[in-house]
């Protein structure tokens, strides 16, 4: 099931992530800075979801994904979304592929809350988080 969030300015975040806890905190991050997210669970609500109007952007969490990760960022590639994967630092070698695979840039967990939304800004071309 897609669990999604109330749209701000019509503009998505996805959040490929398998970890109930970071969807969570990613999520609760992204609705104070007015995004509206969408959990991803499965290949469906991708579809799903890059069936809907307006930009995009994804957050890939490596952490529980086996080999379907890759067609996932696949996925992403062909429709033009942009993307960023989180990767562990043991993971960090394999996370390479999704650099072939078109992704922005590929980061290592933990992700400051701050670098994070400065990257997402960056994506969506928005100006930075307000600080009050």
């Amino acid at each position: 099931m897609t669990d999604v969030s109330r749209p701000a300015d019509g503009f998505h975040v996805l959040l490929l992530m398998k970890t109930a806890g970071n969807r969570k905190v990613v999520g609760e991050l992204l609705a104070e800075q007015d995004y509206d997210s969408i959990s991803i669970q499965s290949e469906q609500d991708l579809q799903n979801a890059l069936a809907l109007p307006g930009p995009k952007v994804a957050l890939v969490d490596l952490a529980g994904y086996g080999r379907s990760v890759w067609s996932l960022c696949e996925q992403l590639r062909s429709k033009k979304i942009p993307f960023l994967v989180m990767s562990t630092p043991e993971a960090l070698r394999v996370s390479s592929n999704a650099l072939a695979l078109g992704a922005v840039s590929v980061i290592q967990k933990p992700v400051a809350k701050s670098a994070l939304l400065q990257l997402l800004n960056s994506m969506a071309a928005r100006p930075e988080p307000s600080h009050d």
